[in-house]
């Protein structure tokens, strides 16, 4: 592994379902744009904020894919352009530590390079995979 990179799926929903249980949040989190309107799923790599006087409570929701008639989405292998870096676990085949996202990350990117002889010249080949993890559970 040359380079690692912890990060996220462009657009997918966290696995969150609004409700209307408290219908004040729910007008706020209407007001907020926390959640798409047709799926009642809360977007992605948000922090959810409560109204004040608890604005100062964090909740954090990452982009989690979300059960869909009770199955779950499996991890499986997806197009690096859609990857959302946020952060580098790997660099130049070292441990780095960095963690710079508040978020906890639900893809990965793994990144080898490879030295190739060929009759043209030498040349160096990038190979890469790009995975996300499995979606969340569903209600029970």
């Amino acid at each position: 592994m040359q380079d690692v990179y912890l990060g996220y799926i462009n657009k997918v929903q966290s696995n969150v379902t609004n409700t209307e249980v408290i219908p004040e949040l729910r007008d706020y989190d209407v007001q907020q744009k926390y959640f798409e309107p047709g799926s009642q799923l809360y977007r992605g790599n948000i922090n959810a904020k409560l109204p004040s006087p608890d604005s100062d409570l964090i909740f954090k929701l990452s982009s989690l894919p979300a059960d869909v008639d009770k199955s779950i989405s499996p991890p499986r292998l997806t197009n690096p352009e859609v990857f959302v870096k946020l952060s580098q676990l790997f660099e130049n085949n070292k441990f780095t530590g960095q963690r710079n996202s508040d978020q906890l990350p639900s893809a990965v990117e793994v990144v080898e390079h490879m030295d190739v002889s060929m009759k043209s010249g030498d040349q160096r080949v990038r190979l890469g995979s790009t995975a996300t993890t499995n979606g969340g559970l569903p209600a029970p």
